[in-house]
């Protein structure tokens, strides 16, 4: 295992600054979780309760539970094979690393501020290489995501209508997105040219610098651990789906959350609006094989709870528990 050294890798950073920082991300996170349960009439947690308690139950919800800290395993071991190239980094501190992103990503778009959260565990030296690296493995759970998104798609409408059509009328959301890349880009663009040695050196050899580290083998193992995230997303809501009394046969699971997740994937979801977005997403694809949309419902929010809410929760606490000195 990697030995720790006793010093923040923050160590840059006014110490006011990082624990203002870490006390913002705390709030951001507990306030967006309590709106949720408390304010928002869209996430109606009195769903949660359409159960019977026996010991199938028991067995289910303790699997379920389980694929959680698999699920969070396998995207720790990913980070952690993505940034073997550059920083030997333990597979604790990796996790660690994974929980402080959930607490940012809960209440950023499309969870971008994973990025933000992860790099409290890298020193300075090394953050910029490792947010490509999360950017690039990302891209690999993308592709993942859309891969079977596609091939459940395929199938899908061989045998069902889909649940909505595209209005071409309405893109102006899209047309905003397109413009502010378009101005990142340009933004960019200008740093280049007033600046182009701090340019070259704070963004493009950080680039080159992963690239000549990235393997074709790494690539696969990272690949591969993707291939069973998703395989434990879908085991997961199958199983809820059983507690909740909306059974349906796996592989009608596998096509319907398929296609779900292939749509999340596309949109650019503001991430208040998730929980409601997922909610009437597994309706819309999941209630063709069973009616019940209650337990359908239900079993979305449980797993945005259970994946999301309650790690980001444990990362925010965990990370406003650490000291200015700290183990890296």
């Amino acid at each position: 295992m990697e030995r720790v050294k006793n010093e923040f890798p923050t160590s840059k950073i006014p110490q006011w600054v990082a624990v203002l920082t870490k006390r913002l991300i705390l709030v951001a996170s507990w306030s967006y979780i309590i709106y949720r349960f408390a304010f928002d009439d869209s996430f109606n947690t009195s769903r949660l309760f359409y159960i019977s308690i026996d010991s199938n139950f028991l067995l289910q919800i303790t699997l379920v539970l389980i694929l959680v800290f698999v699920n969070w395993g396998l995207e720790s071991y990913k980070w952690k094979f993505s940034l073997s190239g550059f920083y030997r980094i333990s597979f604790p501190k990796s996790f660690l690393g994974v929980l402080f992103g959930l607490s940012v990503a809960i209440f950023t778009p499309n969870r971008s501020g994973e990025y933000v959260g992860r790099i409290w565990v890298i020193p300075s030296e090394f953050r910029v290489r490792t947010v490509v690296a999360t950017v690039f493995t990302n891209i690999l759970q993308l592709s993942v995501t859309l891969v079977f998104g596609v091939f459940a798609l395929y199938f899908w409408q061989k045998s069902y209508e889909l649940p909505f059509q595209f209005d071409f009328g309405k893109i102006n959301l899209f047309v905003i997105i397109f413009f502010l890349i378009l101005l990142v880009l340009i933004f960019s663009l200008l740093f280049f040219i007033l600046n182009p040695t701090w340019f070259k050196r704070t963004i493009i050899q950080p680039i080159r610098d992963f690239i000549s580290h990235w393997t074709i083998p790494l690539t696969l193992k990272v690949w591969c651990l993707c291939f069973c995230r998703y395989f434990v997303f879908i085991v997961q809501f199958w199983l809820l789906l059983k507690i909740f009394d909306a059974q349906i046969p796996f592989l009608e699971t596998f096509y319907g959350v398929g296609i779900m997740y292939l749509v999340m994937a596309l949109l650019p979801i503001l991430t208040f609006a998730e929980p409601a977005v997922r909610s009437a997403l597994s309706v819309a694809f999941l209630s063709v094989f069973n009616s019940n949309d209650v337990g359908i419902i239900s079993a979305s929010l449980t797993m945005w709870i259970f994946n999301l809410a309650i790690p980001s929760v444990i990362g925010s606490i965990m990370l406003n528990s650490l000291k200015t000195k700290y183990y890296d």
